[in-house]
């Protein structure tokens, strides 16, 4: 089985294609960085306490895919 790809690989693209899922629900935002196998480079959870954009700004931040 292959090991996780790291979010470095992902980030720097020393890996061909990846993933990113997004789940907005009442309470929380959660994503999940999948390479091109499907396997998990990292998840991450937050509360957006009504606050949704501003969440989901911040976690993608936090992979260094935001704006910001």
């Amino acid at each position: 089985m292959r090991d996780n790809v790291s979010k470095q690989e992902i980030m720097t693209g020393s890996h061909q294609r990846s993933f990113l899922g997004i789940d907005i629900g009442s309470t929380n935002v959660k994503i999940c960085l999948l390479d091109a196998d499907g396997q998990g480079a990292t998840s991450e959870v937050l509360a957006h306490e009504g606050n949704v954009p501003g969440a989901l700004a911040t976690l993608l931040d936090g992979l260094g895919l935001g704006t910001s």
